[in-house]
């Protein structure tokens, strides 16, 4: 929600800004960077009150799963021991990878556990990615972020207000999507594979809303 927050404040200040160049900017740097924090505040603020207990229960449980398992069974299923057996998977297969669809399989060589728990994911979609399909594959990610953002960039500069809301609309959600799969692998997940698709049409298409 805070990276949301701060795409939509850069998002909205550009836009206006490009806007005020026209007649005279009138609202000072210092006003805006203001408001940004003033809306982090409150989301921080509303987020502990609403929920307190589970934020900070969330906050313990995050510190064991970086850290390595403190027990003796050994089940290597800590984000922290996948990571680096991702890597190492990675180190051995840094051109193509192992294959789309194949991590699950491929992982159980480089995951150095009791095997009581083989990772099914990387619980990082980048990183799945760079091992799946290696620096080629990653390669193709990157092609695809960056051809999102030109479109999505042209979109943005559209004379149509309801366009550029929409734009940044679907920017907003899919800043949401790119967080998450920094520690998780929602785009695995059909449903939210399918969200995304759409974000990224509406952020990319001109919708004919005339007819």
């Amino acid at each position: 929600m805070v990276a949301q927050v701060v795409v939509a404040f850069i998002l909205l200040t550009r836009n206006r800004q490009e806007i005020e160049s026209r007649r005279e900017r009138r609202q000072s740097k210092l006003l805006r960077v203001a408001l940004l924090m003033s809306l982090v505040t409150v989301i921080l603020a509303g987020t502990v009150w609403m929920g307190g207990d589970a934020l900070v229960s969330t906050f313990g449980a995050a510190s064991t799963e970086l850290n390595p398992d403190p027990e003796g069974f050994h089940a290597g299923s800590t984000r922290n021991e996948i990571w680096r057996a991702s890597l190492k998977m990675f180190a051995a297969h840094p051109v193509l990878g192992v294959g789309l669809g194949g991590y699950w399989i491929a992982i159980t060589a480089y995951h150095d556990a009791s095997g009581s728990t083989t990772p099914q994911e990387a619980h990082n979609d980048y990183l799945e990615l760079l091992t799946s399909g290696g620096l080629v594959g990653f390669a193709v990610g990157i092609w695809f972020a960056v051809s999102l953002f030109r479109s999505a960039r042209q979109k943005l500069h559209s004379p149509d207000r309801f366009q550029r809301a929409i734009c940044i609309a679907a920017l907003l959600g899919m800043t949401g999507v790119a967080v998450h799969s920094l520690v998780d692998f929602g785009l695995h997940l059909l449903v939210n594979a399918f969200i995304f698709l759409v974000l990224v049409m509406l952020a990319t298409t001109k919708l004919d809303v005339e007819g």
